[in-house]
């Protein structure tokens, strides 16, 4: 596979946390690149973090520009509102669920055999196709093209 580190000597510290870090989650069986792809995404969440840290603390209007724990806090908890959404709890679903389940189904028809939406909403209507009218005189089909079994030269 072109380049994933074929030791685990090559992979930085950071990947082997990952692995690790997958290890202890019970994920046994993946890719090589997966590795690289949670590397890649710890990288970019903790630059993007730091950013919007330090522009939190330029507009403290701090004395010195530096991030402080406060800061990075304050980076993470509005990332978080934006780039992570959080499932809807137990409760709520359950809730949705009965309001759903409350309402009833429609009424099956009272006939044997396969049961079909509406005439209008099926595709079963009876196909037609229009015959083509007589060729006029001096625009003869090519040789060939109107004879045998085809319907190009009998239906449009």
């Amino acid at each position: 596979m072109a380049g994933a580190p074929a030791n685990l000597e090559d992979l930085p510290n950071d990947a082997l946390m990952i692995k690790d870090l997958l290890a202890t989650m019970g994920v046994t069986e993946y890719e090589p690149r997966v590795v690289l792809q949670l590397l890649d995404f710890l990288y970019r969440y903790v630059s993007e973090t730091l950013q919007d840290a330090d522009a939190y603390s330029e507009r403290a209007s701090k004395a010195r520009s530096e991030i402080t724990p406060e800061d990075v806090l304050l980076a993470i908890q509005s990332r978080e509102a934006f780039s992570f959404v959080q499932p809807p709890s137990q409760d709520v679903l359950l809730a949705l669920a009965e309001a759903r389940n409350r309402q009833k189904l429609p009424e099956l028809g009272r006939r044997y055999g396969l049961r079909l939406p509406p005439d209008e909403d099926c595709l079963l209507a009876p196909n037609y196709q229009l015959q083509r009218g007589p060729a006029p005189a001096g625009e003869g089909v090519p040789d060939g093209a109107g004879s045998g079994t085809g319907a190009a030269g009998r239906y449009l």
